[in-house]
């Protein structure tokens, strides 16, 4: 049987592959998936099977032990990824090797390591998610006919396990279960999307002088900050919505201890799409969240303190998630449109994409 090797250490990037492992299968392929980082967690809580980095304790060994017919890797925000490791071993083998991007936020970032160059530790091929991200490499000097375009994968499985759930549950069931209520919620439900602390570019996770949404004026933290731009919002409302704070793999609640009287619940464990589904509106930033929240058709608005971030994710670049940018916005906007939040609607999403795509392109490779 061919055998090839994936290595995730972000759980974005995790996101991008759990489908591969089973796809793969069916073409008589076996998948070495190896995890570090948050993504073991993301993994452990979707019960996908991994060996877990720290057991290897030489890549030399371990790929003469595997034999590999192909490397692919994730990238991440840790300058001193093993993913470089994985590319350098594979290149030693003569392995082609192929490194995923899910998205274009930090692509001058994601190869450059410890260097100044961009592309110091790039890998033979590229699959990335949309034109943007092409355009990025491309000018970056990533050769043209090695970068593969192909809608994120997390598109279908979204989609497929949405139809599920909504078979399955209706959303005053949902919302029982997520929420652990034993009573019908009255409120409409508004879901914050956190985010993590970008290490690749530190100053993207933080306030500055060009940032358009100040929060209460004290914190620098991003998600913080537009937190409590919502928490200000909704001081104003009529209609109280019940607030859900879906945190990010790397959030800790500790960390949001100042907004515990605001939030009515925070969730970290639950199945991100159930929670989600309950929503009347997701609001958020640049998360993957959000873009999947979009494509189910659910109500999404995203918070952005700089208009050149609008780029980073397909749903705001194509204006299916609308974007807001300042207090006086958001004020404005809910102004008009409180009522439309108090029963969600639905838009349609009618993208044409398969992981078939990434499989294909795959086995071009082995």
């Amino acid at each position: 049987m061919k055998r090839l090797l994936i290595y995730v250490e972000d759980p974005g990037a995790a996101n991008f592959i759990i489908d591969l492992p089973q796809k793969l299968s069916h073409f008589k392929i076996e998948t070495v998936l190896i995890a570090d980082g948050h993504a073991r967690s993301f993994l452990n809580l979707r019960k996908i099977v991994f060996t877990d980095y720290s057991l290897i304790k030489s890549l030399n060994s371990y790929y003469k032990k595997i034999k590999p017919l192909l490397t692919i890797v994730g990238t991440s925000e840790n300058k001193y990824t093993p993913a470089y490791s994985f590319i350098n071993e594979s290149r030693k083998n003569k392995i082609p090797s192929i490194g995923f991007v899910d998205m274009l936020a930090n692509y001058e970032y994601r190869f450059k390591g410890n260097s100044n160059k961009p592309l110091k530790n790039s890998p033979d091929y590229l699959i990335v998610p949309d034109r943007d991200t092409f355009d990025a490499f491309l000018n970056l000097g990533f050769q043209e006919k090695k970068i593969f375009i192909c809608p994120h994968p997390t598109i279908e499985r979204t989609l497929s396990s949405y139809k599920l759930i909504s078979k399955k549950y209706t959303k005053v069931e949902l919302r029982k279960e997520c929420y652990k209520l034993k009573e019908k919620l009255e409120q409409p439900v508004w879901v914050f999307i956190s985010e993590g602390y970008d290490k690749l570019d530190k100053e993207f996770s933080f306030h500055d002088s060009e940032y358009s949404f100040h929060g209460w004026g004290e914190e620098k933290f991003r998600t913080f900050i537009i937190l409590e731009e919502i928490i200000e919002l909704i001081k104003e409302l009529k209609i109280k919505p019940f607030l859900v704070v879906r945190l990010h793999p790397k959030n800790k609640k500790s960390d949001f201890k100042k907004y515990f009287k605001y939030v009515d619940f925070f969730s970290q464990e639950e199945d991100p799409l159930k929670i989600i589904m309950t929503s009347n509106l997701v609001l958020g930033m640049t998360s993957m969240l959000l873009y999947e929240s979009s494509i189910i058709g659910l109500n999404t608005l995203a918070l952005l303190p700089k208009k050149d971030q609008v780029k980073l994710l397909p749903n705001t670049s194509s204006g299916l998630t609308q974007c807001i940018f300042t207090r006086q916005e958001l004020n404005d906007f809910f102004h008009k449109s409180e009522e439309n939040f108090i029963e969600t609607t639905s838009k349609s999403y009618n993208k044409n994409t398969s992981v078939e795509e990434v499989i294909q392109y795959i086995l071009e490779k082995v």
